[in-house]
């Protein structure tokens, strides 16, 4: 074949382009489990910093999760518990939702609350712990793309601690969110998620208004708002299960299903003789 030909010079570009096609093909497809370890064990590390859980940097994040962790399970949005099969004994299969999964859920729940008669099924994750601190995620856009969040409830509904994430946030403003907790998501320990906690510039915690209120970041209004929204807007879906939750505590009978009110069955006094 004349190499100075077109054809020859089209059957070589098409054959480099599909070889190199295969190859990037592969790489990702050998990649993909590796990638999918490494998105779990930064989400249950942002798990466990809500939880309050510290650990070595060289730890084994998944040794540690499934050490301090209870149970975790999907309730959807009547506060009803659809499954709690997250955590095995299988360390690898313990799962968590995904950024992407979280987006999935906002989106059905908005499409729920939009036309009450979807049927699209929603289903919430929850992360229990040992240490009585449940943690609940969040999920909403940011200023420039996506923020996320993870919120460590104790068992009288106050938030313990707080992490929030972005994807693409202003590195020394709106980034501070993840960046700097201490002048942000640290502001979070200690507000009541029963009322709605409001973000915003000024706030004076010795002020009565402002009890369950958080500072804004400087310079950062927009994203520190928008991190004010998606919390109480994730708040908003879990409040059914932290109502059952709560009256759960006050009075162990209310907690029995249907199913289990109807095993208890009166039984029959024998008569003495």
């Amino acid at each position: 074949m004349n190499t100075n030909s077109n054809t020859y010079t089209v059957i070589y570009s098409i054959i480099l382009v599909v070889v190199v096609a295969a190859v990037l093909a592969f790489a990702a497809m050998f990649l993909k489990p590796t990638q999918e370890d490494n998105v779990k064990m930064d989400t249950i590390s942002q798990i466990l910093t809500a939880a309050g859980i510290t650990y070595a940097e060289d730890a084994n994040i998944l040794e540690i999760y499934k050490d301090n962790i209870s149970k975790a399970i999907l309730v959807n949005t009547d506060g009803d518990v659809l499954d709690d099969t997250l955590i095995t004994s299988d360390i690898k299969k313990l799962q968590v939702y995904s950024n992407s999964e979280l987006k999935a859920q906002k989106v059905a729940i908005e499409k729920k609350e939009a036309d009450p008669t979807d049927t699209t099924k929603v289903s919430l994750p929850v992360y229990i712990f040992k240490n009585g601190i449940s943690v609940v995620p969040c999920y909403g856009a940011g200023l420039w793309g996506p923020i996320w969040g993870y919120i460590g409830v104790n068992d009288d509904l106050t938030i313990v601690k707080a992490y929030f994430g972005h994807k693409g946030e202003t590195p020394g403003l709106g980034a501070k969110i993840t960046d700097e907790p201490e002048n942000f998501a640290d502001l979070f320990s200690g507000k009541k998620i029963t009322e709605e906690i409001k973000v915003g510039k000024g706030v004076n915690p010795e002020r009565k208004a402002d009890i369950n209120a958080v500072d804004a970041i400087s310079g950062a209004t927009i994203t520190s708002n928008a991190t004010g929204v998606m919390v109480n807007q994730w708040l908003k879906f879990y409040e059914p299960y932290f109502a059952k939750l709560n009256k759960c505590t006050c009075c162990e009978h209310d907690c029995e299903s249907p199913e289990q009110k109807e095993e208890i069955v009166e039984q029959p006094k024998t008569e003495e003789n």
